[in-house]
């Protein structure tokens, strides 16, 4: 046999041989990571040549391979054979999302071989505040009660346990401070809105050995002049230079806080040179090299300006937290409020989500509305009502009625109600709400039962002033508060449809003994009501909580003794200083009422269980008001000040276009333009000191560069 050899030669245009790249692949291997609240990572893995485009299609629904149909869309460009993925945000718990890649290049586009499902985590926050000892005062909002979305603040109330509750100052700016719901994760804040006047401010009593602070915090973003952290109504221990600036003025804030360690998102800064970043939430914490005071948010003394953004929690320690203590509350509120930090995680174990039960209304011989209230931030679930003549629990097969209510999505709190019917007479149901999702089952704990009000009982019963009465059949207890006057009081009370009673409801009765009431149903049947008076304990705070001539002069308050100091203009003798008491206490003389302050007076508090507290008043005058400058420059660079010309010599080639001198006054003084200002010293400079009187002094500033 012979071996042939053929060759083949092939003719052509000189030139490289162009080949045609084949369509990518792409697949979702691994599936989405790092799955959190609120956030997961969706990967995917390419393979082929020369892809020019990934997308990654997400949303609530599966879009297929039509882009239009997919809820989001993020692009990746130039993705290089291997895995990629991208980070899908606002994600709401409970809700099923979908995924799926699209990889383009010159040859056309392919997708993954079918769509990937995945959830969130559920938003979940610390349990409490991890430390508490050394606790003076706590301003959270997320605690605050009786306030509603969009509502001025009038007290902020403290949660420390040492009831030294914030009060909104009269110099407040129309309808601020406001809460201001689901503003950061899911919690609310209080907002300020600090314009050219005193400002937004809120005032407690004087804590004078502050060693620790914690504020969780955002400053709008433009702000002008001072825009205090905190502050006091004699000193500026606090004292701040201007808004969107660092957190200390470098001159005039106390050496207890710049010697002392400030922190911004856990790590360590300068407080007098690196500035509180704007239009962002941050985690703000300070330990003092020594005790410090403070009874202002966010005003420091008189000056105009306060405070321009949202607090949402400030924590003030009498003790200087040690390392650890303070990263670990920095880590717990950085869990709570969703901030990331340099702090280290402090696990999350309590869900955001809650679901409760409240009392029943309208309710009639065959219908009545059920209640319960939902907080579901960063969450969604649908709730269903459930009821029958036994308490179920939290066994879905024992409830013998269930009905869908409606679904709920990232609400901070929400009232849910049904309307229910086909109940049998003389008959108790019990009832609950059940709210679930694809990934969590939420039972209202407080199972609560009702029954459709025989034709002859009273339904409900008491005053406008006063709280409703508990009603037990025929037994009704009505408490009152302990110095309530009941020889003449006139209740109101209703009755089911077709009933009368006697007396008639708002008639004037002395409940010093129990009092009855005759309620005839519609049919004849007559059932006889006994009302007894129950009255609360009588509260036993006699502490007067402010004492001055405010806004400007509140007295410091030591024990059973205050110090008012006032300007040195003021008339002593025909003062008339407002006072401020613990809840129930009474006052002699009474607040507003004018006396002789050229000697010590005497107040008279008294609780309302009848034992009393002698409080000490002495008032002094102010320094004679002057209008001085008594230092200006900057550290380091203090000016000459000779009467009222005042020279800076500054090192030589300082650009003098734009300096920012801070100054201090003679007190109660005020300055324009204010301390820190950015001013051109090309020419000489004039500022205005104006005392306390309203008398006025001018000085000129010149600037004069150092000769080599």
């Amino acid at each position: 046999m012979k071996t042939l050899t053929l060759t083949i030669v092939t003719l052509g245009l000189a030139g490289p041989m162009i080949c045609q790249a084949a369509p990518p692949t792409v697949n979702h291997e691994g599936g989405a990571k790092n799955i959190s609240t609120g956030t997961a990572q969706l990967c995917g893995t390419l393979a082929g040549e020369a892809a020019t485009e990934v997308t990654i299609c997400w949303g609530p629904t599966d879009g297929g391979t039509d882009k239009t149909k997919w809820a989001q869309a993020i692009p990746l460009q130039g993705v290089p054979s291997g895995a990629f993925s991208a980070t899908a945000k606002d994600l709401i718990y409970g809700e099923t999302y979908y995924y799926r890649c699209a990889a383009t290049n010159a040859s056309g586009t392919a997708w993954a071989p079918a769509a990937t499902k995945f959830t969130s985590q559920q938003p979940q926050r610390p349990a409490d505040l991890p430390v508490s000892k050394g606790l003076a005062l706590r301003l959270d909002a997320s605690q605050l009660t009786g306030v509603t979305d969009g509502q001025q603040m009038e007290t902020w109330q403290d949660v420390s346990g040492q009831a030294n509750h914030a009060l909104r100052q009269n110099y407040s700016s129309a309808g601020f401070p406001r809460y201001a719901a689901n503003q950061l994760n899911g919690l609310p804040v209080v907002q300020f809105d600090s314009g050219a006047s005193m400002g937004d401010a809120f005032q407690f009593k004087r804590i004078s050995n502050i060693r620790t602070v914690f504020w969780v915090l955002k400053e709008n973003a433009g702000v002008s002049g001072n825009h205090f952290l905190m502050g006091d109504s004699i000193a500026y221990h606090f004292h701040r230079n201007r808004g969107n600036g660092p957190m200390w003025e470098p001159i005039h804030s106390r050496p207890e806080i710049r010697k002392g360690i400030t922190k911004l998102m856990g790590t360590a800064v300068d407080g007098t040179k690196t500035a509180l970043p704007a239009a962002q939430y941050q985690l703000l914490s300070l330990v003092t090299a020594g005790n410090v005071q403070a009874d202002q948010i966010t005003q420091d003394r008189h000056f105009a300006g306060s405070w321009q953004g949202d607090i949402a929690e400030i924590l003030i320690y009498t003790e200087p937290l040690s390392t650890q203590d303070e990263a670990t509350v920095g880590g717990y509120l950085a869990t709570k409020y969703g901030l990331k930090t340099a702090y280290p995680a402090v696990p999350a174990v309590v869900s955001t989500s809650t679901l409760d039960n409240a009392p029943v209304s309208e309710a009639t011989a065959t219908s009545v509305v059920l209640h319960a209230k939902l907080a579901c931030p960063g969450a969604m679930y649908s709730v269903r009502a459930c009821w029958g003549t036994e308490d179920g629990g939290t066994d879905p097969a024992r409830w013998t009625h269930t009905a869908e209510v409606g679904q709920w999505s990232n609400v901070p709190s929400v009232a849910i109600n049904k309307t229910v019917t086909g109940f049998k007479p003389n008959t108790t149901y019990y009832y609950t709400f059940r709210a679930a999702n694809g990934a969590d089952d939420i039972w209202a704990a407080n199972v609560m039962s009702f029954g459709p009000s025989p034709a002859n009982t009273i339904r409900t019963f008491g005053t406008a002033t006063l709280k409703h009465a508990v009603i037990s059949g025929a037994n009704i207890t009505w408490t009152v508060p302990f110095p309530a006057e009941v020889t003449a009081l006139a209740p109101s009370y209703t009755l089911p449809p077709g009933a009368s009673g006697k007396p008639a409801s708002g008639t004037t009765r002395d409940f010093t003994k129990p009092q009855t009431y005759s309620v005839t149903a519609e049919n004849g049947a007559t059932k006889v009501h006994t009302v007894t008076i129950v009255r609360e304990a009588p509260r036993t705070g006699k502490n007067i909580l402010t004492f001055g001539i405010f806004p400007r002069c509140p007295a410091l308050i030591f024990g059973t003794h205050l110090t008012l100091t006032v300007p040195h203009h003021t008339d002593l003798a025909k003062m008339a200083p407002t006072l401020t008491l613990a809840p129930g206490a009474t006052c002699k003389p009474a607040s507003g009422t004018a006396g002789d302050f050229t000697k010590p007076q005497v107040y008279v508090v008294a609780a309302e269980d009848g034992s009393t507290t002698n409080y000490t008043v002495t008032a002094a005058k102010s320094v004679p008001p002057a209008a001085d400058i008594l230092s200006f420059g900057l550290p380091g660079k203090p000016a000459v000040i000779a009467g009222t010309a005042i020279t800076w010599t500054v090192p030589q080639g300082t650009d003098v276009t734009a300096l920012a001198p801070v100054f201090l006054m003679s007190d109660l003084a005020t300055g324009y333009p204010y301390p820190g200002t950015p001013r051109n010293f090309t020419t000489p400079q004039s500022y205005t000191i104006t005392a306390d009187d309203g008398t006025t002094k001018n000085y000129v500033v010149t600037v004069v560069q150092e000769n080599l």
